[in-house]
């Protein structure tokens, strides 16, 4: 397996698409909130997080922006070079003041490739040029990046806050709601009110609940943690 850190550089159209392509595949892992690929609102939080991740690859070329300052982003690409495709990748944003302070957006590895490995080769190959990364997963992951080295930092709504190196930083990140009224998640909320029809107010409703109940297991595990640091979900 091959693997690289695109920063500074403007991302290549093949592993912009890849990063694209395996997005689409692992969506189910990259909500804030975990969502089945049988929820009703799936397409639609799907649609929100390829326009998020198509304008975070922007920014792999440092820009300034007007009232947040240097917006900086990056990508690490796991490749396999037999099959000469992507099996994974780390998408990532630095701090707004410091290049080696950086936060994980998202991450994934494809089903063929996983437990071979293949996230804990691209975490080294992040490392090799910060010293410090944060991030944040749903309860089921904890374990999963305590063993990568990660230590629990407190809690983010549905998810725990995770990190790895100093205390962390600021990063540049795009306010909620800033791609619901993109042609193409609207298109994808058009059709998800034409197939829910009256029941269209009430899935919402229940996705409401939904995270409501998982912000209160991460605040409940927090506490616990907070009273025992040894503890792991």
């Amino acid at each position: 397996m091959q693997y690289e850190n695109f920063v500074d550089v403007v991302l290549p159209e093949e592993v912009w698409q890849s990063v694209m392509d395996m997005t689409w595949e692992c969506a189910s892992g990259l909500f804030l909130e975990p969502m089945s690929e049988r929820h009703p609102l799936f397409d639609w939080q799907r649609a929100i997080l390829e326009e998020e991740y198509n304008n975070y690859m922007i920014y792999t070329v440092p820009q300034l922006i007007t009232d947040v300052g240097r917006f900086s982003t990056g990508v690490v690409l796991a490749r396999d070079p037999v099959r000469e495709c992507a099996a994974g990748f780390i998408l990532y944003s630095r701090d707004l003041r410091s290049d080696d302070i950086v936060g994980i957006i998202g991450t994934a590895v494809r089903k063929e490739y996983r437990l071979q490995g293949v996230m804990t080769e691209m975490i080294k190959e992040l490392r090799k040029s910060v010293r410090d990364i944060g991030l944040s997963c749903s309860l089921g992951l904890v374990h999963v990046y305590h063993g990568l080295g990660f230590e629990v930092r407190g809690e983010q709504g549905a998810q725990v806050r995770m990190g790895w190196g100093g205390p962390g930083g600021e990063m540049a990140r795009f306010r909620e709601a800033s791609f619901d009224n993109v042609d193409t998640v609207q298109a994808a909320l058009a059709r998800l009110r034409d197939k829910l029809g009256e029941s269209y107010g009430r899935v919402f409703s229940d996705r409401i609940g939904e995270i409501e109940a998982e912000t209160l297991k991460v605040k409940n595990y927090i506490q616990q943690w907070q009273a025992d640091p040894s503890l792991l979900p």
